[in-house]
């Protein structure tokens, strides 16, 4: 973050240049958390564009056109899909550290926003769907790809709480 090794997305670009994948060991099931700095750009291309997925099973991704953003988590779980959203507060050209955790033992998504909780949702509990495929980074569905830049993008296993993710927060 900072040193100019940040990936760079080109929105509706990228798609004629390739997308950036990471291919996880293991299956997440249980609880995951989704890390990452984003600088999100003055206009996408299309609504809930992608900053992380596995298709179909969890994403991290935008929900509007024009700043200011928000950015949801959905998970597709045994219970159903389970989604919590940031407020529409995010504005373009500004690096801000989103992580968004799920638990499936309580049922229970949420967002933060540079370390501090800024939504939570709880609902029936529920494993998450169990699958083994790339997950795609900077684009939704092969579809809808950010017009920004992502860094430091993490990926955990576990619900990680506010202590966990203050420190994900602190800029270098």
């Amino acid at each position: 973050f900072g040193t100019g090794q940040a990936l760079r997305c080109g929105g509706w670009e990228t798609k004629t240049k390739g997308g950036a994948v990471i291919e996880p060991s293991g299956c997440i099931q249980d609880a995951l958390t989704f890390a990452v700095w984003v600088k999100i750009g003055p206009e996408q291309h299309k609504g809930l564009v992608g900053v992380a997925e596995r298709p179909q099973f969890y994403r991290l991704m935008i929900g509007e056109t024009k700043p200011p953003y928000s950015i949801s988590l959905s998970v597709q779980t045994t219970s159903g899909w389970r989604s919590v959203s940031t407020p529409r507060s995010i504005q373009a050209d500004q690096w801000v550290h989103i992580a968004g955790t799920y638990d499936g033992e309580v049922g229970e998504s949420v967002m933060y926003i540079n370390g501090k909780q800024v939504a939570k949702n709880t609902s029936r509990p529920g494993r998450i769907r169990p699958v083994s495929c790339s997950i795609a980074v900077g684009v939704r569905d092969g579809l809808a790809y950010l017009s920004g830049a992502l860094d430091e993008i993490r990926i955990y296993d576990r619900a990680l709480g506010p202590k966990a993710i203050a420190p994900l927060a602190k800029q270098p």
